[in-house]
């Protein structure tokens, strides 16, 4: 052995500071293994039904079933209850919004996104697009959000052509409610795939730049998929609330923004004459970034990152635990929403005018 160290004395250096690291590296996880447990639930209990999340023929996530489902979210250290709410979902897995049966309706308008859109821990009166439709009077809303959803499953639906026989008008707005987390859904970033998205669509860019879907996180990236499953087990990333990749770079959010390119193609092609927007949720870090690649692409987009401070109580249901908004939040962008849409349409005839902020 001394005669290897003699003969080679950095390699054998370099060799030992790893097994060292290891050997670190292994006992930290082991101490933090019993600190911190199998995994972080924050001392919340979600009750929902068995079967409530099922896959549809995408491979998007909706909710099984019609009819009611009840919802609640019990937090154990202040042993109280963040929400207790009911869903009603129609025939085609959309949450219901409701309306009085004697509204008439010339056009529709319809939300895609994830549990913003979908309104977790409100009741069917209290989303996004119950206070919008209220808002516009004539649009009918459709609501196609759901918990964990994202661009990628608007894009799959769209993709589906079965759009416009889940819809009674022929045409009107559809709006793709975007928040930052949406990007991380995009690419499967670590703690996604680990925890609840590795069965997502998968899209990307190939070589040369076309946008190509190759299953789900698993099927269409085995590899990376499998290494973030083992990565995310390390006590030691979660400590240090590290997830991969590291960062959010340019090239995500192009990959995002020819998602949103596609599927509003794809949307104008099956309901001509309509309108499509992306509504940037407030509070928003990347909206500069994703609003000048919009702008590139011909996008449509409400900005309202600064709307709201969604750091406040009122607008977050139970911080620090449970950051989805409250009814006054989406009644706040909901109004916000109807005032542009209004203007929109009283200067369409002016291109220039017409052109959402």
């Amino acid at each position: 052995m001394k005669d290897l160290f003699s003969r080679f004395p950095n390699t054998t250096a370099f060799i030992g500071g790893i097994c060292l690291c290891i050997n670190f590296s292994i006992f930290i996880e082991m101490i933090l293994w019993q600190i911190l447990g199998p995994y972080d639930d924050r001392g919340l209990i979600r009750s929902e039904p068995n079967g409530y999340h099922s896959r549809d023929a995408t491979g998007s996530a909706r909710p099984s079933g019609i009819g009611s489902i009840r919802s609640s979210l019990f937090w154990e250290d202040r042993q109280q209850f963040i929400y207790d709410v009911t869903y009603t979902i129609d025939e085609h897995s959309r949450r219901v919004t409701p309306f009085a049966a004697s509204t008439k309706f010339d056009k529709f308008i319809m939300f895609f996104g994830g549990s913003f859109t979908y309104g977790e821990g409100v009741k069917d009166n209290q989303t996004l697009p119950y206070y919008t439709g209220v808002a516009v009077k004539k649009l009918r809303p459709y609501n196609y959000g759901f918990h964990g959803l994202g661009a990628a499953e608007m894009l799959a639906k769209l993709e589906s052509e079965k759009l416009p026989r889940e819809v009674s008008e022929r045409k009107g707005v559809l709006v793709y409610v975007y928040m930052d987390d949406h990007i991380r859904r995009t690419i499967g970033s670590m703690r996604l795939v680990a925890t609840w998205g590795k069965h997502k669509p998968y899209y990307y860019l190939s070589p040369g730049g076309e946008l190509k879907r190759q299953g789900n996180f698993v099927t269409g990236r085995w590899f990376l998929t499998n290494l973030y499953l083992l990565l995310h087990e390390s006590r030691i990333l979660r400590a240090l609330r590290i997830d991969f990749p590291l960062q959010i770079n340019r090239q995500h959010i192009v990959l995002l923004c020819r998602i949103i390119k596609q599927s509003q193609s794809l949307f104008h092609k099956q309901f001509p004459n309509s309108r499509f927007y992306v509504l940037i949720w407030p509070g928003s870090k990347y909206s500069e970034q994703l609003k000048q690649l919009m702008a590139e692409n011909k996008i449509n987009y409400f900005d309202y990152t600064g709307l709201l401070n969604v750091s406040d109580p009122k607008y977050v249901i139970a911080p620090p635990v449970e950051w989805h908004p409250t009814s006054l939040a989406y009644q706040t962008v909901a109004t916000a929403l109807a005032e542009d849409l209004s203007l929109i349409n009283e200067n369409e005839k002016n291109p220039e005018l017409s052109e959402a902020r």
